[in-house]
Formats: C-alpha cells, structure tokens, sequence
C-alpha cells in the first residue's frame, strides 16, 4: 500500500512539475546487451526527442561483463561531450540473465501478484526466483471456456546479481538510475512511430548468444519466445570446413564476420563471395540455421493467432546486433510472405545537433534499443531493486515537501501583500468617503443658507417681509462677542432697527461693530446700514442700528 500511494504521488508530482517547466529535459540511455554497449544523450522535444550524441563500444569478448571497461567508456563519454546530466536510464538486452514470460493471472489484489506469479514461475525460469527482481505490465482481461474472467500480465524477471552488476557500473560514474527496462518492452515505445504499424506486428531481436520475438498487438507487448538462432552461431557457420574440387577452405572467424556484414545472405548464386569461396557455399552453411529460423518463426506466429484469439502479425521488424547479417530482411520477407524491414530511428528522433542529415543505418541499428528506453514514459516496465526504489522515492517525497513547502511559504507571503494591500485599499477608501461626506455636509449646510434666502427673496417678492426669514439671515452675520437686545421692523417703510451690547473693550468693539455693519451691507437683501448710537456703558459697548430693507 505504501509502495502504491509512493508511486502514484511521484507520478502525480512529476506532471506537477511539468506544469512549470521543472521537469528534466536532459537525460542519458545506456543499453547493455552482450555484444554492444550503446548510449545515447537526448533532449525531451515535444512528443519526440533530440538525439544530442551517442556512441557504441563492442564488448570483447562478446558476453563478458567488465566493469571497468564499461566504466571507462561511460566516463569518457560524460567528458567528451561535457554532459552534467546525472540521470540514465538503462536497459539490459541479455537473454542469458533476463526472462520475458506471458501468465493468465485470476483477478486478485495487486498486493498479492508478486507471490502468484513466483508460484507459477518457478518451473520456467533457469535461476534463483528469491535472488531475482519482477516486473509486470497488464495485457488484457480474458473469459475462458469455463467463463472464468482472468487477466493476462507480462512478467519480466532478472537475475538481481545482474541488475546489481550495472547499478555498480553507473553508480562509479556517479549516474542516477532512474529506471531498468528490457529490449521487448523498449521496442514497444517505438512501434506507435513507425509509418503504417499494423495492428499485430512482431520484433526479431537477434544478440549474440539468442534471439528473441517479441509480437505487439496495438503496440502493447502480448507474447515473447526465445529462438535459438544467434549472431554467435551464424558465425559459427560459416567458419566450419567447406569442401569443393579444389580442397578443404576454412574461414576464420573475423573473415567470416566480414561475409557477414557484406555479403551476408548471397542474392547471385554464381557470385565470388571471398577469393574462392562462392555464393552457393556460404548459401549452404547458412541455410539449416536459416530454414530452422523460419519454422520457428511460422510456428510463433501460428501459436499466438491460436493462444491469443487474434490475427497473426502482419509485419516484422529486424533489431540486434545480429539482424546486422546483411539481406536477412529479404529472406525473411520472401520465406514468411510479410513484409520485413530494419528497426530504425522514428522521424520525431531530431539529430540535425550532430550535423547530420541522416544517421547511417547500421548505427541506427545499433542505439534503437537505448532510444527505446529513452521513449519510456508513466507505468513503464522498472526492474530497479525494491531498495533502490524506496531510497529514491523518498529522495522524490523529500523533494515534493520542500517543493511544498516553498510553495506554501510562497502562498502565504502572496496572502499577506494581498490583505495588506486590501487594508490599504480600504484605508483609502474610508479616507475618500469622509472627504466626500465632509462635501456633502457642506453642500447641505449652503443648500440650506440658499433655501433660506430663496424663501425670503419669494416672500419679500410678495410684498411682505417675513420677520423669521429675516432673522436667520441676521443670525448668519452676528459675532459670538455681539448680542442682539432689540429688533424693531417697520413693514411700511421697510426699515428695520437694532439695538444690543458688544462685550469688549471699546476699540475692538468699535471693530466688531464695524464689521458687523459691512457683513450686513454686503448682503443682497439689505441696501444701506447706518450707526444711529455707539456709547460705552462699561463693561460693554452699546450700540444702534439702522438698517434698510432690499425689498
């Protein structure tokens, strides 16, 4: 349960992470199989990858498992091309250490799979099942004739020393693994590319010491049987005695290799394959392994068609070091009556960094199975070692809690300028409301005065002097220091008088008085103010006034 969940939130994190770009573009794929190493440096590019450089090493003797030369080789291919890049994943083409094997599986929990599938391994595979790392992948669900539904699962089972030998290789080149796949699983990745892929279509992958098919239905791995034929034992035959009118020739083996890769299955019969050796001879040493891999082949294909409650495959790719036999796809396609071709770089595989148009075909041939690998994606095949896998799932929730973290952190800090500047916005808001309010007041207030004088403009009008309209027009002008005693209105001869008492002394109150008298002459509705009286009756000053009427 807990490897699940660990799993899920690494996958469900990375597509986190590619939302903002986060994700590592940059990565290497190394195949190991028992003639060849080969690795790749790419550049994920949309659905395709850039091909940035490569390179391949011949593993002599071919099957042998030196760590130090593969060291060497990995390490000098880091610091030629100046990679920083520490992440690889890798992919292990050795049929000796790695067992590919289709089982009908009753549903149970997925828990439980692991314990079921050794029980019914434990006949087919040739090594130790508790020394080995599994893998799996569903097939499809199937009813049987009894209308029992099981699930059909490819398993793939390696030998742990195996895995554990090239984690030692890429760990002393300071690589992170991030994943171990297989060259059946890895050609899966590249069929959905190939131009005109037919439903069913099967993979011959030739190495050195076996071969395997590998037959695909909707891209997806359905079937694998090893067959007997090898680059090793083509060789082989070729080097053993030929016997004609002029005596006994006998190739060595590097003269037989070079048969191989040039002339390889003769098209001519009367054709000088090397000094005096024929056409026809080297037909003859190459056709009992030929004729053996064609039966082989027709069998598989009738098997599965029959086993599977599917068609046939209707196209077969060559792939491995050993489908390197030149015109082996002519035979072949002439032998099964389908069509044949060479497995070659996918045209969303960009290589236009390495100036060149074109890779030759035979180093196409030689990196397809680390491209393979490169084009792995979510749920793809992992033969990482339990351990391995927890210590960097850990590594991958460490990373997502600081990731976390820093996002949450970010988050809060966001939060914060956002109440901030919504205080601050509130601030102002309730600063421009009073100022508004403060308008309004004001407004209302000189509302209020202009009514005032309106009412007593109509009246007045009216010929008719109204004594309270009048009285709060007065009321506006009066000084706090000047108090009103008397207020005599002849309505005739529109006249009005004022008497009352200033308290100041006499000069500021002869100031106050003066101003008083100028406010009301100011006014529209008075035309003349006069003194009448102004005499000092301590502590005041008493006064009268004159005042005569605008309307």
């Amino acid at each position: 349960m807990k490897t699940t969940f660990a799993i899920k939130f690494k996958n469900t994190m990375l597509e986190f992470l590619a939302l903002f770009g986060r994700k590592p573009q940059k990565f290497l794929a190394i195949d190991f199989s028992q003639a060849l190493t080969g690795i790749i440096y790419v550049e994920s590019s949309g659905d395709g990858l850039k091909l940035l450089a490569y390179d391949i090493q011949k593993v002599l003797p071919a099957g042998a498992r030196n760590e130090e030369t593969a060291v060497n080789f990995i390490k000098a291919f880091l610091e030629k091309n100046s990679i920083e890049e520490k992440d690889v994943l890798l992919s292990i083409s050795d049929v000796d250490s790695v067992v590919i094997k289709f089982l009908t599986m009753p549903f149970i929990p997925e828990k439980e799979i692991r314990g079921a599938a050794k029980w019914k391994l434990r006949d087919v595979i040739p090594f130790d099942l508790e020394q080995s790392v599994i893998d799996w992948q569903f097939v499809g669900d199937y009813v049987d004739e009894e209308g029992t539904k099981n699930r059909g699962m490819i398993f793939i089972v390696a030998m742990k020393e195996i895995i554990d030998h090239y984690l030692l290789i890429v760990n002393k080149c300071n690589l992170d693994p991030l994943g171990i796949t297989g060259s059946s699983f890895n050609y899966a990745n590249l069929l959905p590319y190939v131009p005109n892929n037919p439903k069913v279509s099967a993979v011959l992958d030739v190495d050195y010491k076996g071969s395997t098919l590998s037959i695909y239905s909707n891209n997806k791995l359905n079937f694998v049987r090893r067959l007997p034929i090898s680059w090793e034992k083509l060789t082989q035959s070729l080097t053993e005695v030929i016997v004609s009118g002029e005596g006994k020739i006998e190739l060595s083996r590097d003269e037989a290799e070079n048969i191989e890769n040039t002339f390889g299955i003769p098209e001519d019969e009367k054709q000088v394959v090397q000094d005096k050796v024929q056409a026809t001879q080297v037909i003859s040493l190459l056709r009992p392994l030929l004729e053996a891999l064609v039966r082989d082949l027709k069998f598989s294909f009738q098997y599965f068609a029959s086993n599977f409650n599917s068609e046939a495959p209707a196209s077969l790719y060559l792939a491995g070091g050993g489908s390197h036999l030149k015109n082996l796809d002519k035979y072949l396609g002439k032998e099964l009556d389908l069509p044949v071709s060479y497995l070659l770089l996918p045209a969303c595989v960009d290589v236009q960094i390495l100036n060149k148009e074109k890779l030759a075909e035979s180093d196409q041939k030689k990196i397809i199975n680390a491209l393979g690998a490169a084009f792995s994606g979510p749920g793809a095949i992992n033969l990482l070692p339990p351990k391995v896998r927890a210590k960097k799932e850990e590594q991958i929730q460490r990373m997502v809690l600081r990731l976390s973290a820093m996002t949450g952190a970010a988050i809060f800090f966001l939060l914060l300028l956002s109440a901030q500047f919504q205080v601050h916005d509130y601030k102002n808001r309730v600063k421009n409301a009073q100022v508004h309010l403060k308008a309004i007041a004001e407004i209302n207030e000189l509302r209020s005065k202009i009514q005032l004088k309106e009412d007593l403009v109509e009246k007045i009008r009216e010929k008719r002097t109204p004594v309270a309209g009048v009285l709060k027009v007065i009321s506006v002008f009066v000084p706090p220091e000047l108090v009103l005693e008397e207020l005599s209105l002849d309505q005739g001869r529109h006249d009005l008088t004022l008497k009352g008492t200033i308290s100041a002394v006499e000069n500021v109150a002869e100031e106050i008085l003066i101003n008083f008298m100028q406010r009301l002459e100011s006014s529209p509705f008075f035309d003349e103010v006069g003194l009448v009286s102004s005499q000092r009756a301590e502590p005041v000053q008493k006064f009268e006034i004159s005042v005569e009427l605008g309307y």
